[in-house]
């Protein structure tokens, strides 16, 4: 008896502050208007008890790309003595803090202990599922009709829809993940992963589409590269999957159908389909001019959180870029560019030279999932600015652990 109850892992406060932190991250908009307030507490709470923590018995913990990001950090707050508008600066300079300091409490909870990877890994899908959940109670949707799940909820929290299907790509990737090798629970995270599959298709957002398959073949991939005929013949499925799913997908989300067709029309004619609504020709006009700002501004860049004043000053419309790249590359220059991709792109091939010495499956699958995670987020970037938010940190906090190699020491 005493033995069965003392395999049961208790939660710990400490374990109890990341899940709540996690948790406020994601279903923060369940509290309307003061969701934002609720989703920075949440953190600002947790990153204080680390550090009230690393004060007595535990160290905080630096490594890998979240040094690379403190100096990113460090060149972004400088290069807003140029800024043409301090004030976006400031904006964006006070969420990237926010995510630095998360990231240093969430990699010291991990400590290389494999289980709150999983805590933390599990509490993110769950925290999906209950705001999605809520999304499809406030907003009644449709498949047969245009869909933007999440978007009147996110924006009277203080984010956009863009925040939520980020989160949601995210959350279908472990859900992939757990489905298909990485836990016993995997009938469980199936039919989440069904749910959260039909709330990306409700959101009208192709990436949410785009994204998990591109990550599942990855991820796939890295499963089956030692077996090349398990892994021709993998693709081989998954090829076809992709046909029959495309010729269903105008009987289940003809929002999402439109969308993928109007996509692939801009791409071979390099205009605006007509009567579709998409915005080939806006993003083609702000790669242009975050193009244009790198050229003149090629070293130091504009200043953080610059390249929408800039945008609107050359008769722009005031967006970011919808680019990662080029959005660091017009605002940070090439130094900035080069703390940020140049300590991810680190932190992924040491990821990836420590596979070979794993010998533990669920580790190896562990490690997989990181490498296939962080290849689609890269190929995600270029539709996508997400280098300041919390909801990146966080993935990239367990890049870092998995970078170490202390996990597999430990583990193995």
């Amino acid at each position: 008896m005493n033995r069965k109850v003392k395999s049961l892992k208790k939660y710990s406060l400490f374990d109890i502050v990341i899940i709540l932190s996690i948790l406020g991250i994601t279903i923060f908009p369940i509290f309307g208007s003061f969701g934002e307030y609720m989703r920075v507490i949440s953190v600002l709470v947790c990153i204080t008890y680390v550090l009230a923590q690393s004060l007595t018995n535990r160290k905080l913990v630096l490594a890998n790309f979240i040094i690379y990001y403190a100096l990113f950090f460090a060149y972004a707050m400088i290069s807003s003595a140029w800024s043409i508008k301090i004030g976006r600066s400031y904006l964006v300079l006070r969420e990237m803090i926010l995510s630095l300091l998360w990231g240093i409490a969430l990699i010291t909870y991990v400590n290389n202990n494999f289980q709150n990877i999983h805590i933390m890994l599990s509490t993110f899908v769950w925290g999906c599922v209950i705001i999605s959940i809520y999304c499809c109670i406030k907003g009644p949707i449709s498949l047969s009709s245009w869909n933007q799940l999440g978007y009147k909820v996110f924006e009277t929290a203080g984010q956009n829809q863009i925040y939520y299907s980020c989160i949601l790509i995210f959350a279908t990737n472990i859900a992939i993940y757990y489905t298909f090798g990485g836990s016993k629970h995997r009938i469980i995270y199936f039919c989440v992963l069904i749910f959260l599959m039909f709330c990306g298709l409700s959101t009208s957002v192709r990436k949410c589409v785009f994204i998990p398959v591109i990550f599942a073949y990855v991820y796939m991939f890295l499963s089956l590269r030692k077996t090349p005929i398990k892994l021709f013949e993998g693709t081989l499925v998954f090829i076809a999957l992709g046909i029959i799913a495309y010729m269903f997908l105008p009987y289940i989300s003809i929002s999402m159908y439109t969308r993928i067709n109007n996509f692939v029309y801009d791409i071979f004619n390099g205009t605006k389909a007509a009567a579709t609504g998409t915005s080939f020709e806006e993003r083609a006009w702000l790669r242009q001019e975050a193009i244009k700002l790198f050229k003149d501004h090629y070293l130091f860049g504009v200043g953080i959180g610059q390249y929408t004043e800039y945008s609107v000053l050359d008769g722009g419309p005031s967006l970011y870029s919808h680019n990662n790249f080029l959005e660091i590359l017009s605002n940070t220059g090439s130094i900035g560019f080069i703390l940020y991709y140049g300590g991810l792109f680190f932190s992924i091939i040491k990821t990836w030279k420590i596979i070979k010495y794993i010998e533990e499956t669920k580790i190896r699958c562990l490690y997989n999932f990181i490498i296939a995670f962080f290849i689609s987020l890269i190929i995600m970037h270029y539709g996508q600015v997400d280098y300041y938010q919390v909801y990146f940190i966080f993935f990239a906090s367990l890049l870092t652990c998995c970078a170490t190699g202390l996990l597999v020491k430990k583990n193995t």
